[in-house]
C-alpha cells in the first residue's frame, strides 16, 4: 500500500487529503504519524474532512475511526432523539427523517448532560442532488446572537420535554411510523434499564397510563469546551420546536395532528426556557439566523469521512433526491 508522507490542508471544514494519488487505507500507520497534529487542527477548526483515502465499506469506516480515536470505544445512540438504525456495534445510519425535510444545524445529543465528544460521518453513497451536511462553528454562532437574547438563554437555561410512545402491539406499526417509541429510543423493552440510563443523565421521567414515557430535564444553553475552555452555543432549543420556521407550515400542522392522534395530546418534543417561560418564534428565528450566517455547505463525495468536534461544530442535513447513505459513529 502506498504510504502518505505529507498531507495537504485547505479551507473549512479543513480538508485533509493524501498527496499521493493512490491514497492509503493503512490508517494505523497514517495516524501514528499524524494523529497529534490532526487533533490539534480538529481542536482549532472543529471539523476535518478526509477525502481521497479509498474508504468503500462500513468496515473501512470502523477501521478509520478506531485508528484515529485509538483507545476509545464507539458510543451508542441510547435515548437518542431521532430515528436511526444500528448497523454494527458502533455505527448507525444517519437520521431516518424523510428526504424532503431539512434538519437544522445542532450539536449531537445536546439535550443530555453528557454528550458525545466527537461525531464522525462516512459517505457511502453520495446523493445526486442535495443531501449535504451543513456545518456551523458554534463559537461564531454564539457571538452572532443578539446580546440580550444570549443573556436570557445563559441566565435561564433550556428545559427539554420529550414524549415517547409505547411500542404496544395494537397500534405499534402506526406509532412506530410517526412517533418514536421508548423501546426504539433506548434499544430495550426493559423499563429498569431505561430508568437507570435516565438517572445517569439527570432526566426526570414519568410513565403515563398508555405506557408512554415523558422525559424532562434542564440544561445550560452554552457549554465550555472540555479542553480549551471556550464558551460555545451548544444545545437543541430550536430543534425541539416544531414551528413553521423550522419545518414549514404543512409539517408543523401535521406534527400537531399526529401529537393529538398518536401522542394522546402530548407533543413529541418541546423546549422552554429553564424557568418554564416559552420560547417565542422570534427567538427561534434569531437562533436560525445566527446559524445561517455561519453555515458552510459542501457536496459529499463517495468515501468522504468528516470528523466533528461536537462542542465546536453543529451539523444538519439538507433535503435530497435519490439514494443517500451516510453512516455515523460517535466517540
Amino acid at each position: 500500500m502506498a504510504s502518505v508522507e505529507t498531507l495537504s490542508y485547505r479551507s473549512l471544514p479543513l480538508i485533509v487529503e493524501p498527496t499521493t494519488h493512490q491514497g492509503s487505507n493503512d490508517f494505523n500507520t497514517l495516524f501514528k504519524k499524524y494523529r497529534k497534529h490532526l487533533k490539534q487542527q480538529l481542536q482549532h477548526h472543529g471539523a476535518l474532512l478526509f477525502r481521497g483515502f479509498r474508504l468503500q465499506l462500513i468496515s473501512d469506516f470502523e477501521q478509520f475511526v478506531d485508528a484515529f480515536f485509538t483507545g476509545s470505544q464507539s458510543l451508542s445512540y441510547t435515548g437518542g432523539f431521532s430515528k436511526r438504525d444500528r448497523v454494527t456495534e458502533g455505527v448507525y445510519t444517519s437520521t431516518e427523517f424523510p428526504s424532503y425535510i431539512p434538519i437544522q444545524c445542532h450539536n449531537e445529543m445536546a439535550y443530555f448532560k453528557e454528550i458525545p465528544r466527537y461525531i464522525c460521518f462516512f459517505c457511502h453513497t453520495a446523493p445526486k442532488k442535495g443531501g449535504e451536511t451543513p456545518i456551523a462553528d458554534c463559537r461564531r454562532v454564539l457571538r452572532s446572537l443578539d446580546p440580550e437574547l444570549r443573556s436570557r438563554f445563559e441566565k435561564k437555561g433550556i428545559s427539554y420535554k420529550r414524549h415517547l410512545t409505547s411500542g404496544s402491539i395494537t397500534i405499534y406499526s402506526f406509532r412506530q411510523r410517526f412517533r418514536q417509541t421508548w423501546q426504539d429510543a433506548f434499544e430495550t423493552d426493559d423499563r429498569e434499564t431505561v430508568e437507570s440510563h435516565c438517572r445517569a443523565q439527570g432526566l426526570s421521567i414519568r410513565w403515563d397510563r398508555f405506557g408512554g414515557l415523558l422525559l424532562i430535564n434542564t440544561l445550560p444553553a452554552t457549554r465550555k469546551h472540555p479542553e480549551t475552555g471556550e464558551k460555545v452555543w451548544c444545545n437543541q432549543a430550536h430543534i425541539f420546536k416544531l414551528v413553521p420556521e423550522n419545518v414549514g407550515w404543512i409539517l408543523s400542522v401535521t406534527a400537531r395532528i399526529i401529537d393529538l392522534l398518536v401522542g394522546k395530546g402530548s407533543r413529541a418534543h418541546d423546549s422552554f426556557f429553564g424557568d418554564g417561560t416559552p420560547l417565542s418564534r422570534s427567538d427561534i428565528r434569531a437562533i436560525l439566523q445566527a446559524f445561517r450566517d455561519n453555515t458552510v455547505i459542501f457536496p459529499w463525495q463517495k468515501g468522504d469521512v468528516m470528523v466533528l468536534d461536537n462542542y465546536l461544530v453543529a451539523h444538519g442535513r439538507m433535503p435530497f433526491k435519490g439514494p443517500r447513505k451516510i453512516f455515523v459513529a460517535m466517540r
